[in-house]
């Protein structure tokens, strides 16, 4: 659909959402500026009707007769009589009842006939006002009002048909100028929407030559209105437009050009990466051989060595400083493992409460070295689990191992759960310390490789960092990991949660 149709449709939908209510309300006030009027001048009729009856009264009361039925009765039949022919408008007329609906005055009725339909009714127990009502299948308007000199109910009607026969006269002069003002606004906007529309496709047609590319092509002219106004913006957007793509095919080139070396750079860094870790695992290799012989010799050389408690002592220190370094080598081994991508899982079923008790008995001695306890705080059901044996078991080692490196004369808190519910079962480990503790940069730092809390923890308490680090990379891969919550001063908890059936995660996968 064109533009200009569009335009052209909303301006007609506009003002016939605008002319229809206005013609409502104008209907509306026109009924109740009639309405009322007729309201006024029953008003003034009836008014007038009861000032004369309350004048003839008082004529009888101050001549001392009003209590005189002969001369009651005459005045009465004279003013009906002075009534009987009186006329409003068309079909308007004038009847009298008594107050218990008897007929005096009535076009329709004899006098003397009871008339007490329900509208006469409600008239006699509101005694004055206005209503409308049906009799003899016409609508009524009437006003109303008693008088209490001589209990006489005066009503004053006419037909709704009648008072309201003026409106058809308004409804067509208001249809008829409100057609031509109609009409009028619509071929104004015809014509303004037709010159709009040519003004915006001949932007529309400069817009598409910009877009196929021809950039220098003629702009359409320029009013001084708001197109004009949109007109010179394109013009200009066109120009920053054009500026703008030199500068990005400019960017672009030296972008592409970035990317290359940073391509370059990154495969060099990869290889280099796997390099090293070829480097290091072979390296381990080659130096756990000789360590081995040098812990096998020294361990001959302390039986050999048992009386001569001086070099024994000399002999065991060989022993326990190539157990120390061997245990670096085999970390920094695991590492290079895990980052080449090397490192396997074994998952075998067993009994977890045995571990769990086997580790505590293996870690005893280094716990009680510096006069820390340990507590067991096991589930009674653990049951059994299939998940990775030595990798388990070298986690939870690390994480005592810490505990009681980092804590002393304290205790250090060992705890199993198993969580079961209707979605998974898992394994929940925790192993808490009340030892030096963290601040929340230093937590941040301790799971990556070749990191301690900070340097002073190095030089204090020796190792590699490398330790949490695989711990949690062994975590990850038998469907676990390891978290920690610390406070400086107050100790550290690491908990390990894990599936406690591995099988579950490989089928999944």
């Amino acid at each position: 659909m064109k533009i200009q149709t569009k335009l052209f449709l909303l301006i007609f939908i506009i003002l016939t959402a605008l002319g229809v209510p206005i013609v409502l309300a104008g209907y509306y006030v026109m009924n109740q500026l009639i309405y009322t009027a007729h309201q006024q001048g029953f008003s003034r009729e009836i008014t007038h009707i009861k000032t004369k009856i309350e004048k003839d009264y008082q004529t009888l009361k101050d001549a001392g007769v009003a209590d005189i039925k002969q001369y009651h009765e005459e005045a009465q039949e004279t003013l009906l009589n002075a009534l009987k022919n009186y006329e409003y408008g068309e079909t308007g007329h004038l009847y009298v009842l008594t107050t218990d609906a008897k007929v005096l005055l009535h076009q329709g009725h004899q006098r003397g006939e009871t008339f007490s339909p329900d509208f006469v009714q409600d008239m006699l127990n509101k005694q004055e006002g206005f209503t409308e009502y049906e009799y003899q299948d016409k609508d009524f308007i009437a006003a109303y009002l008693t008088s209490k000199e001589w209990n006489w109910l005066i009503v004053l009607e006419i037909t709704k048909d009648e008072i309201f026969a003026i409106r058809s006269l308004y409804i067509n002069f208001i249809g008829a100028v409100s057609t031509v003002i109609f009409l009028v606004l619509l071929l104004l906007s015809y014509v303004i929407t037709r010159r709009s529309s040519l003004r915006i496709k001949g932007t529309l047609n400069y817009l598409k030559h910009v877009e196929s590319g021809h950039i220098h092509a003629q702009s359409p002219e320029i009013a001084k209105d708001e197109l004009g106004v949109i007109q010179r913006g394109i013009n200009s957007m066109v120009e920053k437009i054009t500026a703008v793509n030199l500068s990005m095919h400019h960017e672009i080139a030296q972008r592409r050009i970035a990317e290359d070396d940073m391509r370059q750079a990154k495969e060099e860094a990869i290889q280099a990466n796997l390099t090293k870790s070829r480097f290091i695992a072979n390296m381990s290799h080659e130096l756990r051989t000789p360590l081995n012989a040098i812990i096998g010799y020294s361990e001959m050389l302390m039986e050999d060595l048992e009386e001569n408690l001086e070099m024994a002592g000399d002999a065991e220190k060989i022993h326990n400083s190539g157990r120390h370094l061997l245990g670096l080598i085999n970390d920094v081994l695991d590492i290079s493992k895990i980052e080449a991508g090397k490192m396997e899982i074994h998952p075998e079923k067993f009994d977890l409460n045995s571990v769990l008790h086997e580790i505590s008995d293996t870690v005893a001695p280094l716990i009680a070295n510096k006069d820390n306890t340990l507590e067991l705080k096991f589930d009674d059901n653990l049951g059994e689990v299939y998940t990775d044996l030595t990798k388990l078991r070298q986690i939870l080692l690390n994480l005592l191992s810490n505990a009681a490196k980092f804590s002393e004369q304290h205790p250090i808190i060992f705890e199993a759960k198993r969580l079961i519910n209707s979605h998974s079962d898992n394994i929940q480990i925790k192993v808490i310390d009340t030892g030096i503790g963290m601040n929340a940069e230093q937590q941040d730092k301790i799971f990556k490789a070749f990191t301690q809390a900070d340097t002073s923890t190095t030089r204090e308490y020796g190792g590699t960092g490398l330790g949490l680090a695989i711990s949690r990379q062994f975590a990850i891969m038998i469907g676990g990991d390891i978290h920690v919550n610390s406070e400086v001063g107050v100790g550290s908890t690491f908990t390990l949660e894990m599936l406690s059936n591995l099988q579950s995660q490989q089928t999944l996968q």
